[in-house]
């Protein structure tokens, strides 16, 4: 005991003790400028929650982040605030975040769900915290509101989920989207249909001016309040209103607004020049719609505080500050920490040496 109080309490023991710190110092003040990203993730398959986010980088790996209690795998040493990084699935395809629950197709067309049990499977309000296989031969996975859909390698569309048991709502879809908590689809002809919870898919109209059919939507999304922005493989965006006058509420496709439209987030897009543009209101007596340029250099986006650079950088903001994928802030303040312990006792120990 005497040979180690007297280790803990000589000179170079203590020197070392204050190099550490300094190191960590050094350590935590390069990380704080030169914060770094989630390497090459050039995927423009994002996805982001209340408190978390969800990247499909290009080796497939589902990379999550946010409050670690609101992580997809069991909760670990990290608490709220503190911001967490976990590979949540390989070999992952598409993925879809909706009201707390999350789905993911992986290459084999296997479906895997995680969250609120209520959303995957049955009525119970259990919590799903590691993703677990719901059923095969599925092409693409939505969660609207409340439920989950999937499209089939048949080309069927199905939903199920809050209470509500499995159900095919129609054949030939050949994608789904799901925006402002509903469900959308588009077949194999180009038309649109939409299900608001109740009856049967139900069509989209179109202005006058836009042709029947062939307009080829492969993003949806929500622009602001009573309007759904569409965007076509040729990159024109439509804008889709809605008619709460009616009974069931109709829904009517005008525009184009624009020819110049790379990808849609939520409540904005991102051009093909690289410009993320969010929609917002003027403030004037009419209440009239404007576009505001958030970000350069963009290539896809979730919404204004979640894009993907065309360097591979990762931007990501939460509530509470600015975050990257590093998980700095807590794995230093537990170093600092064990740092001051051992230097205490050192301090102690060389008191004691010099009584």
């Amino acid at each position: 005991m005497k040979h180690i109080l007297a280790f803990l309490g000589s000179r170079r023991w203590n020197l070392a003790l204050d190099a550490v710190l300094l190191a960590g110092v050094c350590g935590y003040l390069f990380c704080l400028l030169f914060p770094g990203g989630a390497g090459d993730i050039t995927s423009s398959r994002l996805e982001g929650g209340q408190y978390y986010s969800y990247v499909v980088a290009p080796n497939g790996d589902l990379v999550g982040w946010g409050a670690d209690d609101m992580l997809s795998h069991k909760p670990g040493m990290l608490e709220y605030p503190y911001i967490a990084r976990k590979t949540v699935l390989k070999g992952v395809k598409t993925v879809s975040v909706g009201d707390r629950a999350t789905m993911a197709v992986d290459e084999n067309g296997d479906l895997w769900g995680w969250g609120d049990e209520e959303r995957l499977f049955t009525d119970k309000r259990a919590s799903i915290y590691s993703p677990v296989y719901i059923v095969g031969d599925v092409e693409q996975a939505v969660v609207p509101n409340g439920c989950a859909a999937i499209i089939k390698a048949d080309r069927s569309l199905w939903v199920w989920g809050g209470g509500l048991e499995p159900r095919k709502l129609m054949d030939r879809a050949e994608r789904c989207f799901a925006c402002a908590g509903m469900l959308f689809a588009r077949d194999l002809d180009g038309q649109i249909y939409y299900w608001n919870g109740l009856s049967d898919m139900l069509k989209v109209k179109r202005d006058a001016s836009l042709p029947v059919s062939g307009l080829e939507i492969k993003e949806m999304s929500y622009a602001y309040s009573f309007c759904t922005q569409c965007l076509t493989e040729d990159g024109a965006l439509y804008l889709l209103t809605w008619n709460w006058h009616q009974d069931p509420v109709e829904a009517v496709l005008t525009g184009p607004v624009r020819q110049d439209v790379a990808s849609l987030c939520d409540s904005g897009f991102v051009t093909k020049s690289g410009e993320l543009i969010c929609w917002g209101w003027t403030g004037n007596e009419d209440d009239s719609v404007s576009t505001v340029k958030i970000a350069e250099n963009v290539q896809c986006a979730e919404n204004e505080f979640l894009y993907v650079t065309r360097d591979g950088r990762v931007h990501a903001e939460s509530a509470i500050s600015p975050v990257t994928l590093r998980t700095v802030s807590p794995v230093f303040r537990n170093l600092f920490l064990l740092w001051a312990a051992v230097k205490a006792v050192s301090l102690k120990a060389r008191r004691k040496q010099g009584a």
